[in-house]
């Protein structure tokens, strides 16, 4: 599979300090069952990024436009684009849209998101070696608890868009920062532990990104983590 390198760009990170408690509203959603997200099909390649050291940090970081906690519902075929010659030997970049159902909105403004949805655009790879929305709705299963951390500002290979695998009217943000998705696993009961959960992140491990992000168990103390 080819490698792509995405660079993205965030001069200013601050931390915004407010209370906040565990959201009743994601415990409530469709969840999946006990088992693993495979977030391999979201590792296409490397990324040159400025990560935050703290949730919180990460939902008001430069170009975020909207942090929501829910469940996934879905994946899309999104936009293609090219890297030189159309004909060329490297094949077009594929993007697929992942469809949120939000439970709850932390952060942001109502015009990104889209009847109780937000979408966001994922590389899916390029040419032949390229991930479908099969593929990717195989790896995370619905009812999969997510957070998204939705870039709405362009970067210079996430132009501003709409369309592509969305509804009529629908925005569509971006999900290329190693930073915008984390998942929460379901683990089941053994002869040695409870039932219990963890977070994985998406595109790159949590342990990446400092001390901060690996202390949360679920998606209701990650989202107590961002609004402290």
């Amino acid at each position: 599979m080819k490698k792509f390198m995405v660079t993205l760009t965030a001069a200013t990170i601050a931390v915004a300090g407010c209370g906040g408690q565990e959201p009743a509203e994601v415990a409530g959603a469709e969840r999946v069952a006990a088992g693993r997200v495979d977030v391999s099909v979201l590792r296409q390649g490397h990324v040159n990024s400025v990560n935050a050291e703290t949730p919180a940090a990460a939902a008001v970081a430069r170009g975020v436009g909207i942090v929501v906690a829910g469940t996934v519902e879905g994946f899309t075929e999104g936009r293609t684009s090219y890297v030189g010659d159309p004909a060329s030997d490297d094949g077009p970049i594929k993007r697929v849209v992942m469809r949120i159902r939000v439970g709850k909105k932390v952060k942001g403004e109502d015009r990104h998101l889209h009847d109780g949805h937000a979408y966001a655009e994922v590389f899916a790879g390029a040419g032949q070696s390229a991930r479908t929305p099969a593929d990717f709705q195989r790896a995370i299963p619905k009812g999969t608890p997510v957070v998204l951390f939705g870039r709405t500002r362009p970067t210079p290979d996430q132009p501003a868009s709409r369309g592509g695998g969305v509804p009529e009217g629908a925005p569509l943000v971006s999900a290329l920062h190693p930073q915008s998705l984390v998942f929460e696993e379901r683990t089941p009961a053994t002869a040695r532990a409870a039932a219990g959960t963890k977070l994985v992140g998406g595109i790159e491990d949590l342990d990446h990104f400092g001390p901060a992000w690996t202390k949360p168990r679920s998606i209701g103390e990650l989202v107590t983590a961002i609004q402290q």
